[in-house]
């Protein structure tokens, strides 16, 4: 669920795409996805999950010297775009305020099952 915390900053401050070029791994992209899904953050784990479906694809990219100089101009940024939008209108990014910020999710997940969240304390 931790993971999930990369994601929100990333579309708080950037899009998908760098997402994955901040975060080049697909063990942290199956943890975020499986994050959202314990958040009951459904939809947006279907859209990440579309997304990590494209990372795969540009995964060479993404991992490449070249990511950070040219990602504004690559295919990878255009295939995002739409799952992009989707994303920062269910987590309410910018002006859009009919969705749910991530970590607006993690006090009322904590309160529902406070054992999952102290486990160990």
């Amino acid at each position: 669920m931790a993971a999930t915390h990369g994601l929100d900053v990333s579309m708080c401050l950037d899009d998908l795409g760098w997402h994955f070029g901040n975060w080049p791994s697909l063990d942290v992209a199956e943890e975020t996805r499986a994050g959202l899904g314990e958040l009951g953050a459904r939809k947006e784990q279907h859209v990440f999950a579309k997304a990590v479906a494209i990372a795969r694809r540009h995964w060479s990219f993404i991992t490449s010297d070249q990511f950070f100089e040219r990602y504004h101009e690559s295919d990878l940024k255009n295939e995002m775009m739409p799952l992009n939008n989707q994303l920062w209108k269910l987590m309410a990014v910018g002006t859009d305020k009919n969705g749910t910020p991530l970590l607006e999710r993690w006090a009322p997940y904590a309160r529902k099952q406070p054992e999952k969240v102290s486990a160990g304390l």
